[in-house]
């Protein structure tokens, strides 16, 4: 059911399937199908946001907005005769979502195989972005990724995808809105979408990448991902 209807936000509902923009993932793409006399309607939406919410601060664990609404954004132009009440069903593009799973689950290991040839490291994370071609990490750094560091990371990617390891999501104990991911022996907070097993990312490709005299940005590409569409077929949001 739509709970607002603003020309510069879009359209957010008391539910939805679309995944909103966050944590440096892209949002959810799709169709939004509206019930009319003459038939269904489908208003395209380009992109999926966070509205404002409440701000929890929990014990290790980073800040986190909650009970925030969720933003389709439509067209100003496509927002006429559409108000708070009426009842819609949602689509989202799923290859669109699979590719974001998986990428964004590849960028995770990666970043394991990170901590191996740089313990610690984690901690001078600067950026983070995760789209359907690829996925990166930017590091405050004063000394470059060897050739040999990045063949490692590769190495141990490669090791532990051909493992098909299992990934679990997981929300915190105190608030179901933040959420962690666990693969083997590491546990981070991380509320975005992620594939099921490690399996599902087939083959990759690290690259690295100077962003300025401090800055190093790692990609990973993953080439022949697993991408089972089947998961999101059916799925609707009210």
């Amino acid at each position: 059911m739509i709970i607002d209807v603003d020309e510069h936000s879009g359209i957010a509902c008391d539910q939805t399937v679309a995944f909103p923009e966050g944590g440096g993932q892209d949002g959810d793409r799709g169709t939004i199908l509206v019930q009319a006399e003459s038939g269904i309607t489908q208003i395209p939406f380009a992109d999926t946001r966070k509205g404002l919410g409440r701000v929890v601060f929990l014990k290790d664990f980073p800040n986190v907005q909650v009970d925030t609404p969720v933003y389709h954004v439509v067209p100003k132009e496509l927002l006429g005769g559409l108000a708070p009440g009426m009842r819609v069903r949602m689509q989202i593009d799923v290859e669109r979502r699979a590719r974001l799973t998986v990428n964004h689950s590849a960028l995770h290991l990666v970043l394991m195989g990170i901590e191996r040839v740089r313990p610690g490291f984690s901690r001078s994370i600067c950026g983070c972005h995760i789209s359907t071609d690829s996925a990166r990490l930017d590091f405050v750094a004063d000394q470059r990724f060897s050739a040999s560091e990045l063949e490692s990371i590769a190495a141990f990617v490669t090791e532990i995808v051909e493992r098909d390891a299992p990934i679990d999501v997981f929300p915190h104990p105190d608030e179901p809105e933040a959420w962690y991911w666990r693969c083997q022996d590491v546990t981070i907070p991380c509320g975005g979408t992620h594939a099921l097993s490690t399996g599902w990312i087939g083959p990759i490709r690290i690259k690295r990448k100077s962003t300025g005299r401090h800055v190093e940005r790692i990609y990973v590409e993953t080439t022949h991902p697993a991408l089972p569409l089947e998961l999101y077929h059916g799925a609707a949001g009210r």
